[in-house]
């Protein structure tokens, strides 16, 4: 259809600690997709090293989340995104596709 946004980007989902997640997401990743960690998936904020070829702009921890499990919730040492409840809701919006990696 004529003006009809052919937009194909993915957002993320990464709802577990377990590295091979991570590596598995990181490796289907293509320009314009983001990736939010929730769940327990908030835990690779921890193990920086754990995030491999991730790019920062792609990489964001849901605030809540990180609270629950005890984890800082300022990214600047990181330089990843922390976001809210409602800015993970306004990704979910912005990314016709979502998967989740367990």
């Amino acid at each position: 259809m004529p003006g009809q946004s052919h937009n194909k980007t993915c957002l993320h989902l990464v709802v577990t600690s377990r590295a091979e997640a991570v590596t598995r997401c990181a490796d289907q990743i293509v320009d314009g997709d983001a990736v939010v960690f929730l769940d327990d998936g908030v835990m690779q904020f921890a193990l920086p090293g754990q995030l491999g070829h991730l790019q920062l702009d792609q990489a964001h921890f849901l605030k809540p989340d990180l609270e629950a499990r005890g984890l800082p919730t300022t990214s600047s040492e990181q330089g990843w995104a922390v976001i809210s409840d409602s800015e993970f809701v306004d990704m979910l919006e912005l990314h016709p596709h979502c998967l989740t990696w367990k």
